[in-house]
């Protein structure tokens, strides 16, 4: 709030500065922040005397004491005034509408009834300015109300724009109750809302909320979500087969939906060597090979081999191509997409305001890398899996000490996301990410080691190097203990030939028993 020329702006409605005039990107360390940013690419906010007067004209200890305090809510770090990240480059300027006036005047505007006016090229200009703000948080809109005050006391016009891209709000319990069956099922059918290439729309965000603006109006599609939704049809559609046979239709509707909506992943989201990843509302398409910027991203290329919805020549291609454009194997990196967001045209959303190569805009989102070293896995690709997952360890970021400068964070818990921009290439971002752990746990136990547990019946099936002669799992359920050793006979990276259970060959599904036995697993490859 107030004075800042140093931010790192990450709300869609402040998309639109220029970092090349002076606009440098810094963050503030909290969890949750508000701010005022000035939109650069406005050639009025690129005169500094205009900058300079806004800051001087905002009383920001009197923002943080009513709009936020006056409504219930604590003025907390970094919201307390004083509080601020400045830096070096950044000159305080509390509040003082005189100095105001001052800097505008020695910056050659003339105050002519009640506004401000210069001339600029050769026209004159009226000092006017808008204020964007979220309208559906309350806290926002007071803030930017008050703003809106204190710049008209000093004779700027203001225009209040109160838009919703996003929202943020409270929900009180309905009297509805249901079962979590059919709130499934509702969410599928929420879901099933397809655009012309018959694919799911992406509304303002699908797992990357970065995004937020490629389907404002109704019209963007995401092809990562076409690949989620698939398997989750057709996976529920087993559910209902299996636990209700009497809707049996319904099951068959999502079959049904499953295989166009594979039909259309295949025939109207591929770009000639991998999948694109979304289309936008003004017909922009992103992970194009086309594009300057977001030529591929990650997750539409892993997915079409998880999701199973992938044609065969077209997923391993689609891998391939992965492999060249986002594998970093220099610096241990799975990037996310590539080129990242910066000049172009394209404006996905949020996800441009971070610096590129930085989170999701070109970084490696843990994530998403780990979904690539699955995906690798459920080809067969067991050298280049282990590799991987090797290869992305916060470990093996911090065995040197010049690398664990460059790391910068822990290294034994896993990273949400790690920089690969230049001057920060390398670098640590947010760490105890469970989600990020919970999905490399998952890649290691079910798809390298091959230990999965389905309904209660436990099957190994590997996908290891071709040189590793084997490994062993001890595995306790409830009060047994399962000792699993495995055997790569054969030196092949997947493939099953024998099972044993205490010394009798069983098929590849043991029912587990917690009765407090020991049993004896052998798995030869």
């Amino acid at each position: 709030i107030g004075n800042i020329d140093l931010i790192n702006t990450s709300n869609p409605n402040f998309q639109e500065y220029i970092g090349t005039i002076g606009f440098n990107k810094t963050e503030y360390p909290g969890r949750q922040f508000d701010f005022l940013s000035f939109n650069c690419a406005d050639e009025l906010m690129q005169l500094k005397e205009v900058r300079q007067a806004i800051s001087y004209a905002i009383d920001k200890s009197n923002i943080v004491s009513s709009a936020y305090n006056n409504q219930n809510s604590v003025a907390d770090y970094p919201l307390d005034y004083g509080n601020f990240l400045y830096t070096e480059n950044t000159a305080s300027s509390g509040y003082n509408a005189e100095q105001a006036k001052k800097v505008l005047e020695d910056g050659g505007w003339t105050y002519i009834n009640n506004r401000w006016k210069k001339n600029i090229g050769g026209r004159t200009k009226t000092l006017r300015l808008k204020i964007s703000v979220d309208k559906t948080n309350e806290s926002r809109v007071a803030v930017a109300e008050l703003i809106e005050k204190q710049l008209e006391e000093i004779g700027i016009d203001v225009k209040l724009d109160k838009v919703s891209n996003e929202k943020y709000n409270k929900y009180i319990s309905s009297n509805i109750e249901e079962s979590i069956y059919e709130h499934c099922k509702k969410a599928i059918k929420r879901a099933c809302n397809f655009g012309e290439n018959g694919l799911p729309k992406i509304g303002i965000g699908d797992w990357n909320d970065g995004f937020s603006n490629i389907g404002t109006e109704g019209k963007g599609e995401s092809v990562w979500l076409g690949f989620f939704l698939y398997i989750i049809l057709k996976e529920f559609s087993k559910l209902i087969k299996q636990c209700k046979q009497e809707e049996i239709e319904t099951s068959n509707w999502y079959e049904n939906i499953a295989e166009k909506l594979k039909e259309n992943l295949n025939e109207n989201a591929w770009d000639g060597k991998w999948y694109k990843r979304a289309f936008a509302d003004n017909g922009d398409i992103y992970g194009s090979m086309e594009n300057e910027e977001c030529k591929i991203d990650s997750i539409a290329q892993s997915w079409s081999v998880i999701s199973g919805a992938g044609d065969i020549e077209k997923k391993e291609s689609a891998m391939k191509s992965l492999e060249n454009h986002l594998v970093d194997n220099e610096n241990g990196l799975i990037k996310l997409l590539d080129p990242a967001f910066d000049k172009s045209k394209l404006e996905p959303g949020y996800i441009k305001s971070y610096i590129p190569g930085v989170r999701e805009n070109g970084g490696q989102y843990t994530h998403a890398a780990v979904w690539t070293i699955i995906a690798e896995a459920i080809l067969g690709n067991g050298n280049k899996a282990v590799e991987w997952y090797k290869m992305i360890n916060p470990i093996e970021h911090s065995r040197t000490k010049k690398e664990a400068n460059r790391y910068k964070v822990e290294p034994y818990v896993m990273p949400a996301d790690i920089y690969g921009n230049q001057n920060l290439l390398g670098q640590g971002g947010w760490t105890w990410y469970t989600g990020s752990s919970g999905w490399y746990y998952t890649a290691g136990i079910e798809y390298i080691l091959g230990l999965k547990i389905y309904h209660n019946v436990l099957s190994i099936n590997p996908c290891i190097p071709k040189e590793w002669d084997g490994y062993s799992i001890q595995f306790k359920y409830k009060e047994s203990i399962y000792n699993i050793n495995v055997k790569n006979i054969s030196k092949v990276c997947t493939g099953v030939k024998m099972v044993e259970l205490n010394g009798i060959e069983i098929e590849n599904k043991i029912l587990l028993d917690g009765s407090g036995k020991v049993f004896n697993v052998e798995v030869k490859m």
